[in-house]
């Protein structure tokens, strides 16, 4: 089944004569929280638990601007320490 046409439609069709592993599965169910999160607030993620078994974790909006708040200044510390070690000067932004 096309990704594309199962995020538009929101339908995931299974077919039940068939086996499927469970990158498969997971794969599916991932496809299926990128539609869900384009219409809820805060965000539905799966979290790696051990092999072939998923947890579904919810944040709120607040958290996932949190976690990408602090990504984004992680990054910033990591580009201001690498220009100080060529050049000998820390920038004054980070």
């Amino acid at each position: 089944m096309n990704k594309r046409r199962l995020l538009q439609e929101g339908v995931l069709d299974l077919q039940d004569d068939k086996q499927y592993s469970s990158r498969e599965v997971y794969e599916w169910i991932a496809t299926v929280l990128t539609y869900v999160n384009r219409h809820v607030e805060g965000e539905f993620a799966l979290a790696y638990v051990r092999k072939n078994s998923w947890l579904l974790r919810y944040d709120e909006e607040k958290a996932v601007k949190k976690r990408a708040r602090e990504s984004a200044n992680k990054e910033i510390q990591a580009t201001a320490d690498y220009i100080q070690e060529l050049t000998g000067k820390r920038p004054n932004w980070g």
